[in-house]
């Protein structure tokens, strides 16, 4: 593995303050996503998701292709606290989630287009 997610717990994480959802073995299909999760659906090869119940000092480390995300969050009044280091080679460059070209150059960009058709 190239690159590895570490998840810290800060504190107890329980389900209802949303812990991390995991999809274990899509590590595989990232690649070329859509049509391999499809495919791993109707082969029934594709795993179910876990979400593992974190007690403070806990560390969650997986696979930084393994498809995760957040769970709500359903509580009023409590937050979740997780450290989240991410670990790679050094020739590792995550283009797709951390694109070279900035969003906020973007927007500058659509501004300036904008305000030069009113122009």
């Amino acid at each position: 593995c190239h690159v590895l997610n570490v998840f810290l717990a800060l504190d107890h994480v329980t389900p209802d303050l949303g812990p991390t959802q995991l999809r274990p073995g899509t590590h595989v299909h990232t690649r070329n996503l859509g049509p391999l999760m499809l495919a791993a659906h109707c082969q029934k090869t594709l795993r179910k998701p876990v979400a593992p119940e974190l007690y403070g000092g806990d560390a969650l480390v997986f696979d930084y292709r393994i498809l995760h995300r957040g769970l709500a969050n359903i509580t009023t009044h409590r937050n979740r606290y997780i450290l989240v280091v991410t670990v790679s080679q050094d020739w590792f460059e995550d283009v797709w989630n951390f694109p070279r070209r900035s969003l906020f150059a973007a927007a500058d960009d659509e501004k300036d287009a904008d305000d030069t058709e009113k122009l």
